[in-house]
């Protein structure tokens, strides 16, 4: 697991990034925004979740130092 460990981390990392760029169209939503527009990102930000599977693959020192970490 460890030799995969960068690799899982950087798509993490792209997870995260994706989660905040479907998750600011919906934080700023108005009157005018559709609710297909809101569905759209919703539905986007649900298929957006790999992290449990990434820990999951990890072994518990490596859990603990990656939680600590914050990356």
């Amino acid at each position: 697991m460890s030799h995969n460990l960068p690799i899982l981390k950087l798509k993490r990392d792209t997870l995260i990034s994706n989660i905040r760029r479907f998750l600011t169209p919906i934080k700023e939503a108005t009157e005018g925004t559709t609710p297909d527009v809101l569905e759209h990102f919703l539905n986007c930000l649900q298929e957006t979740s790999l992290d449990d599977y990434i820990h999951g693959s990890m072994n518990d020192v490596e859990y603990a130092t990656d939680s600590l970490s914050g990356s």
